[in-house]
């Protein structure tokens, strides 16, 4: 399993909007071959910022297949 983690940005007001359109986002990683599990954290101290954690069985399918 390899994990990529990316840190995601939003205006702190545009919050409530990208966390209710996020899963459709999430459907898409999901959908892609090779992919196991999609995590989004929402920072507690500071608003819009999210850690997006996706399990990937290679780093090929991460890499090569979702690109």
């Amino acid at each position: 399993m390899v994990y990529e983690y990316a840190l995601l940005t939003t205006a702190p007001e545009q919050s409530a909007e990208f966390e209710a359109s996020f899963p459709e986002a999430i459907a898409i990683l999901r959908s892609s071959p090779g992919c196991h599990d999609v995590e989004l954290q929402a920072a507690v101290d500071r608003p819009g910022i999210y850690l997006l954690k996706v399990g990937w069985s290679r780093v090929e399918d991460h890499v090569v297949t979702f690109a």
